[in-house]
């Protein structure tokens, strides 16, 4: 869960950092899908994880 929740904080803040740069200069709406941006960011993070816990596992076994 904290592996998720990392993800979300860094993917929401560089979303709505960058985003209000492009808002800034363009006069857009993107640092509005910092929400999905956050959750995207954290299901790959938790993804990534799992896959490394998963070949370290399969390493030790052999």
């Amino acid at each position: 869960m904290l592996v998720v929740l990392l993800g979300y904080v860094v993917g929401h803040g560089l979303w709505r950092w960058i985003g209000g740069m492009v808002d800034a200069a363009f006069g857009t709406s993107a640092a509005a899908a910092a929400e999905i941006a956050g959750w995207t960011t954290g299901a790959l993070l938790l993804a990534g994880v799992v896959w490394c816990l998963l070949l370290l596992r399969r390493r030790r076994s052999r």
